[in-house]
């Protein structure tokens, strides 16, 4: 009797430790190889949507002015990234002249996009780059919300909800 509940607490323990594992490699992978902390960004060049000329820009050119900048990766047929989009906007209204935000609209069609940032109101810089951002990210799922120092360097990155003023506030001046 003694020696069946040890096997059983055994198998108990395996099992946990075998999720424990699974659980954690599993939000290692979440993170894109390109969005590393400690890493420099990736330039991205695509069209501005959002400019009434719809000009070619690259994310450097919109955060050289040296401010944290929160940048996400999104698309109009995206829910969670549509759900992200207004505290994105209210950081961008509540920090005005101290942040940058840039978005980065992948997988996309311009006109779905110029749809979805009138209806959302969006009016920080989207830049439209179909394939080249996720690929020089490695993004495989977004919405993917970075933040980046204004030194060039990726600080956070998989941020969500409330996670993304508390990470912004350490960068601000």
């Amino acid at each position: 009797m003694m020696m069946k509940r040890l096997l059983w607490g055994l198998a108990a323990l395996i099992i946990l430790l075998s999720v424990s594992a699974c659980q954690h490699n599993a939000a290692a992978q979440r993170i894109p190889p390109g969005c590393q902390v400690g890493k420099k960004y990736t330039d991205v060049i695509g069209l501005q949507v959002n400019d009434k000329d719809q000009t070619q820009t690259s994310l450097s050119a919109l955060i050289a002015n040296g401010k944290p900048t929160l940048v996400d990766f999104w698309a109009s047929w995206c829910g969670p990234c549509i759900r992200e989009i207004p505290g994105l906007q209210a950081l961008w209204q509540k920090y005005e002249g101290k942040i940058n935000v840039v978005g980065i609209a992948i997988g996309d069609y311009v006109y779905d996009t110029e749809k979805a940032i009138q209806a959302l109101g969006i009016t920080y810089p989207v830049i439209s780059s179909p394939e080249e951002a996720a690929k020089s990210y490695g993004i495989q799922s977004i919405p993917q919300i970075i933040l980046i120092d204004g030194t060039g360097i990726i600080r956070a990155n998989g941020l969500r909800g409330e996670a993304i003023e508390d990470a912004l506030k350490i960068h601000i001046q």
